[in-house]
């Protein structure tokens, strides 16, 4: 019959090497060694039919590969489409890209080509570097009043300007002396400049800010008084700490809009320092009686904030006794400090104030003073004292 197959073809197979057997799937060729070296026809009949099945699995598997592959582009595809049509809405000028297209537009009126060209014309409008207008707007009768005063001072004298409780702030009341004094505090730490060069030194002594503000004001209000205080006094040394109004906690009870230790001491450095004049033999110390740091109540409220406590931590104390207070011979100390000490007028104007180890720093000053030794220690739990003192080899010490 015709379509009977002739099996007497006795011609070696000559088939070329046209694929890498390595890539062959190991199911197959572990199948195809069977049919290749198997005697027996009913294993060669298995391994036969078992490489068709595995054959038909790999086409099938790779169909749906294909089409997973096929979906995943059009979504990407699609995904650039809406990018682009996207973006050339907003370079054509789109009316429903709302945000885009108002940008474009001023407070004035004025409706620019693109974002890019009124943002272009902004910084050609705005000046970025900080500028600080110092004494040459300064009203005229203050002008005369502190240069009558520069003429005035002993020039020999050490002389120390003393800046605290400048407590600025917003205006609030036009009718309230104190609310239109405060914003005018910067116009009048600028007048410092026509005295800043007969000037030893200087002390930021605390509540340079008011307090009655929102944090971010606050923060405001405290970094332009440093930075004003430096750019008006140049080299002139400044020793600079915090009073009970800088972080807010006199007026506003939230813990949220209260500034601590840490956000205290990135504006002013540390609350506590000193400076020597040898010339002079006299040690200029400034002391942190509202360092407070943060330790919180079972209701998360700061326990001793700063508008109702005043802390003096042991480190502090250690460092005035073990530090500041060791003098070459012949040397006189002045100390500075926001916070009244105890039996100073009871503390008024703010009896209620939560005086925490202010008797330990008496008592070290009292040491000092008599070139004495003392063991001292502290009533407050939270911030425990533990130490001594000791100015016996010093001698008596001269306190200002």
């Amino acid at each position: 019959m015709a379509n009977e197959v002739d099996y007497r073809d006795s011609t070696p197979n000559n088939f070329p090497q046209d694929y890498d057997p390595a890539k062959v799937d190991p199911r197959v060729k572990l199948r195809s060694e069977s049919i290749k070296h198997k005697q027996k026809g009913k294993h060669t009949r298995e391994a036969m039919y078992q490489s068709l099945e595995i054959g038909a699995t790999i086409a099938s598997e790779a169909k749906t590969t294909a089409l997973d592959t096929e979906s995943r582009q059009n979504a990407v595809d699609q995904s650039q489409k809406d990018f682009e049509d996207r973006y050339n809405e907003q370079i054509a000028g789109n009316t429903d890209l709302d945000e885009t297209i108002d940008l474009r537009g001023d407070s004035a009126g004025n409706i620019f080509k693109t974002a890019k060209e009124r943002v272009d014309n902004i910084e050609k409008t705005f000046d970025y570097q900080p500028q600080i207008e110092l004494a040459e707007n300064v009203d005229l009768s203050i002008k005369n009043d502190l240069l009558q005063y520069k003429t005035s001072v002993n020039q020999s004298a050490v002389k120390l300007l003393l800046i605290q409780d400048l407590h600025y702030s917003k205006r609030s009341n036009m009718n309230d002396a104190y609310d239109q004094a405060a914003p005018r505090t910067l116009d009048h730490l600028k007048a410092m400049e026509l005295i800043a060069d007969d000037l030893d030194g200087a002390i930021i002594n605390g509540d340079s800010s008011h307090g009655n503000e929102l944090k971010g004001i606050t923060i405001i209000r405290n970094k332009q008084i440093v930075a004003t205080a430096k750019g008006v006094l140049g080299d002139t040394p400044l020793l600079m700490t915090v009073g009970n109004h800088d972080d807010n906690t006199v007026f506003l009870k939230t813990t949220d809009e209260r500034l601590d230790l840490a956000e205290l001491e990135a504006i002013y450095g540390k609350t506590y320092s000193y400076h020597d004049y040898e010339d002079k033999k006299l040690r200029v110390i400034l002391l942190s009686g509202f360092e407070n740091p943060e330790i919180y109540g079972d209701d998360g409220l700061t326990k001793y904030p700063r508008g109702g406590a005043s802390v003096f931590t042991q480190e502090q104390l250690k460092w005035l006794a073990n530090d500041a207070l060791i003098v070459p011979s012949g040397y006189h100390v002045i100390i500075f400090n926001h916070s009244p000490l105890q039996g100073f007028f009871g503390n008024l104007p703010y009896p209620t104030m939560n005086c925490v180890n202010h008797d330990v720093l008496i008592n070290i000053l009292m040491a000092f003073i008599n070139g004495s030794t003392m063991m001292l220690s502290g009533g407050n739990t939270d911030f425990p004292i533990n130490m001594n003192v000791d100015f016996s080899k010093q001698g008596k010490g001269t306190l200002v």
